[in-house]
């Protein structure tokens, strides 16, 4: 509550989905599959979308994200992905986006394991895809697809200039979450640890392909 307390969200949902954004990166690889893209969207630009984002990867990786710019090239794209992934990067946001229509970002999003070619080789590689996948954007127009794979996170502030708000309750979030870094991480893994300690159960609802997805981050939710 301390942490999130000055985000705009729109519903209970919004705020849920948040929690995941701030938990999925230490139980990734308790799920065994795919995540979906977590869309943090706005109806203007200075609600805090980016840092939301910023909470959450200097909380889980005590640094920003690596983030990626989309581009129109499929193939462009492939390469982009297989690079990234073959580095390793444990978080991957695609920041300040208006539409996302793309076969292959849907192809990523929906397999543990992603074959591509990367930028220069002409050889096909596979590496694990164990990243979160994090969106940004000002209400982002999607295709069908993609819209199956994306879990929303709406802020709204209700303002015309949401940019000039002032009387946060922390005037610098940023510097207050690098202060309490180890607090906050504490707080994540001890609401894994009572999920485990519970028995790990399972959580309701269903998603195409996002089923064991569901299972873990809708139990720790319970």
């Amino acid at each position: 509550d301390d942490l999130l307390r000055d985000f705009p969200f729109t519903d209970v949902g919004s705020r849920a989905h948040a929690l995941v954004l701030l938990l999925q990166p230490y139980v990734r690889y308790l799920i065994l599959g795919p995540t979906p893209l977590l869309l943090v969207d706005a109806p203007a630009r200075g609600t805090g979308k980016g840092l939301l984002v910023d909470v959450a990867s200097g909380i889980s990786l005590g640094r920003p994200a690596y983030v990626m710019t989309l581009p129109k090239d499929e193939d462009e794209l492939d390469k982009r992905i297989t690079a990234t992934l073959v580095e390793g990067s444990p978080m991957i946001v695609l920041d300040n986006l208006t539409t996302l229509r793309s076969n292959t970002l849907s192809a990523v999003l929906t397999t543990p394991l992603w074959k591509g070619r990367r930028l220069g080789k002409s050889k096909m590689v596979e590496v694990p895809n164990t990243a979160t996948w994090i969106a940004t954007g000002n209400n982002v127009v999607f295709s069908d697809e993609i819209v199956r794979r994306t879990v929303p996170i709406r802020l709204d502030a209700g303002v015309e200039r949401p940019e000039e708000r002032s009387g946060f309750y922390h005037a610098d979030l940023m510097a207050w979450v690098r202060s309490n870094r180890a607090q906050l991480v504490s707080a994540c893994l001890s609401m894994v640890q009572a999920w485990i300690d519970a028995g790990m159960p399972k959580g309701k609802g269903t998603l195409g392909r996002l089923e064991r997805w569901v299972e873990v981050m809708g139990g720790i939710l319970m």
